[in-house]
């Protein structure tokens, strides 16, 4: 459609808003646009929900909060369940670290929207990002026996770290080694994840005695109260 009606147009980033605008009855212009808005709106608001959720869940009340609570029942010489603590309110407040990692996350996300204000490059980047950094971890962890915690983290930071160094080379000598010339855009996605796997494999080798694989749980059905007493641990 861009090729027939606007076949001169310079940023072809703008092609639907001109398109919509433009080369369509304006009703129809108008529901285009309102889709675009809607999509897009609902992608940030289900994305820094589950950034603020993740933020909230496992690194705060997962790696401080019962690190915390463990480290009290050390001291004082008795188990984590003899401790008088309310989990089921400690449980509750979840929803409102949720809510408390919400303001960070907005401020970071509004400073990268004023500089680099393209939000579909950044969406395509987000998406980039978690596929350089966890489809190794992901496939191994459930296909390769020797895959551990260690390998895995290793994979997910330098998978993830590449793909921003090289979404920022594309073009740019001055990244040296880092540098993808323009022709070659697109090994920018397709290296991260061969990195991701040359780290992964031998870090898990050479870590097998630090943090024994754990392959068997993939196929455990837990209980009910295991499921209940692993929000505890």
């Amino acid at each position: 459609m861009a090729f027939q009606f606007l076949p001169e147009i310079s940023d072809p980033r703008s092609v639907i808003v001109l398109a919509a605008t433009t080369a369509m009855p304006m009703v129809i212009g108008l529901f285009v646009m309102a889709g675009v808005i809607g999509a897009g709106l609902s992608t940030a608001n289900g994305g820094a929900l589950a950034v603020s959720a993740v933020f909230g869940r496992n690194i705060l009340h997962r790696n401080i909060i019962l690190p915390l609570q463990r480290r009290k029942a050390r001291k004082l010489g008795v188990s984590v369940d003899e401790l008088t603590v309310d989990w089921h309110v400690l449980d509750n407040r979840l929803l409102w670290w949720a809510r408390f990692m919400l303001i960070p996350v907005m401020a970071f996300s509004a400073w990268l929207a004023y500089v680099k204000p393209e939000p579909g490059i950044m969406l395509v980047l987000a998406f980039d990002v978690v596929f350089a950094g966890c489809l190794v971890p992901l496939t191994l962890g459930i296909y390769w026996k020797k895959a551990n915690r260690y390998g895995a983290l290793a994979a997910v930071i330098i998978g993830s770290v590449l793909r921003l160094i090289l979404f920022f080379s594309v073009g740019n000598p001055a990244f040296g080694i880092f540098y993808i010339p323009e022709h070659l855009a697109g090994l920018d996605t397709l290296i991260p994840p061969v990195v991701s796997l040359l780290v992964m494999v031998p870090v898990c080798l050479l870590t097998q005695k630090q943090d024994p694989p754990k392959h068997g749980v993939i196929s455990e059905s837990p209980t009910e109260e295991q499921v209940a007493r692993a929000e505890h641990y």
